[in-house]
């Protein structure tokens, strides 16, 4: 339990993957987890998303950016990594903020600067901009201000979403009785805007520095469970 009188001492260890799922999902369950440590029960991730996205990884690493859509820069789709952010103060708030997760994809492009993205096996949509774009910004932090001994990549100019979403099932020209899914690869492109992100953080920060919890979403199952 955090003391109300030391917040000023307080640095919140934020995922970037609970600032846009938990934290949309329930404030109550994101307040109760970054500030008490209690946690939801975990819930396994289907296992052929878990499949389809390992593969994409596979097919892409090392690949140019261009051939997965012209809009890119050329370079290097890079695997993902450990990273984790140095502490920002909050403009008007009294805690500050430090990041810690595992990046999707890193493009490292031809010009020295890089991209932030995720695979994403959707079609895109224009709501996906707000909301992955909090993760994605945060990751961006991440590898910009990195804590000594986690590697630095430096400037991330683009960040956006990887799309591949099935749009045809047919049979195989290889392999006799098997079938395939056909996608067209699709660049989401997702603005960088470090100054909304900061509003955003502030908005979350200073709900971890209220002394009470928020109430609970009315659509969440596990503050239901729990009778709050």
């Amino acid at each position: 339990m955090v003391d109300a009188e030391h917040i000023s001492a307080v640095v919140w260890k934020l995922a970037p993957s609970d600032i846009t799922f938990l934290f949309d999902e329930c404030h109550r369950c994101f307040y109760e987890k970054i500030r008490n440590n209690l946690k939801r029960p975990s819930t396994p991730f289907p296992g052929v998303f878990s499949k389809m996205d390992s593969m994409q990884k596979r097919l892409f690493s090392g690949c140019s950016p261009k051939e997965f859509s012209d809009t890119l820069p050329g370079g290097e789709i890079r695997g993902g990594f450990r990273v984790e952010s140095i502490a920002f103060g909050i403009p008007g708030r009294k805690s500050n903020v430090r990041f810690s997760g595992a990046t999707d994809t890193v493009l490292a492009f031809d010009d020295g600067t890089f991209g932030v993205a995720d695979f994403k096996t959707a079609e895109p949509r224009e709501s996906h901009i707000p909301f992955y774009g909090r993760q994605l910004h945060a990751y961006a932090l991440c590898l910009e201000n990195p804590v000594p001994g986690k590697t630095m990549c430096s400037p991330v100019t683009r960040l956006g979403l990887l799309c591949l979403e099935p749009v045809e099932m047919r049979p195989s020209v290889e392999f006799a009785g098997e079938y395939v899914y056909r996608t067209i690869p699709t660049w989401q492109d997702i603005p960088r805007d470090d100054e909304l992100f900061m509003e955003f953080l502030t908005e979350v920060v200073e709900l971890l520095e209220s002394p009470e919890p928020p109430k609970p979403s009315e659509n969440c199952g596990w503050c239901t469970y729990r009778g709050v």
